[in-house]
């Protein structure tokens, strides 16, 4: 189930980065955001080769399945009911197990994205999946944990925020993002 999981959401991300591969705005995102040219080069070849990029990312995805259960499993000390590292690992995997019926489409993803029609449809369906299987692993914490459901949000909306405003902090502390997004926006002659 771990592994069907991971290679969803690798087809998922490999189709949507496979779809960019010719797009200018994604290279200019890709020379910003990534340190050196090295890595670029790397993530291009692999976009290019989606076989080896679905690897990849399953890959990857097994490793932050594996990391989000350490992390629930250090958050629950906060609790009055602990859980042991196998306990968070069936919430994370029984709850992303709702990912299962995007598999299907993840296979043909890829050509769904390449068509104008079915662009924003496919893309609004695999946001709802991951979604409701957020939601599905919120609501088991809950329970697991023995708390309310407003401490387990609150929860997840403050570790979002860490990670984006931190991630957001450091990009902007080593590469300057906000200035160069200000310059983009402004080349680009958009709001």
């Amino acid at each position: 189930l771990w592994l069907l999981e991971s290679v969803t959401l690798s087809l998922i991300v490999v189709s949507i980065l496979y779809s960019l591969r010719d797009s200018m705005t994604f290279d200019y995102y890709l020379t910003h955001f990534l340190p050196s040219q090295e890595l670029k080069i790397d993530l291009i070849n692999l976009v290019w080769s989606p076989t080896d990029a679905v690897l990849f990312f399953t890959a990857v995805f097994l490793g932050l399945i594996m990391l989000l259960t350490i992390m629930i499993r250090l958050v629950s000390v906060l609790f009055l009911e602990r859980m042991d590292v196998w306990q968070a690992a069936n919430y994370v995997i029984w709850s992303f197990a709702a990912l299962l019926f995007i598999l299907p489409a993840g296979a043909i993803l890829f050509r769904l994205l390449e068509t104008p029609d079915f662009m924003v449809p496919s893309l609004v369906f695999v946001a709802l999946g991951v979604l409701w299987s957020l939601q599905r692993l919120l609501g088991a914490l809950r329970i697991g944990l023995g708390t309310s459901a407003w401490r387990v949000y609150l929860m997840a909306i403050v570790a979002a925020g860490f990670l984006v405003f931190g991630g957001a902090a450091l990009l902007n502390h080593e590469l300057g993002t906000l200035a160069y997004m200000d310059h983009y926006r402004g080349v680009l002659g958009t709001p």
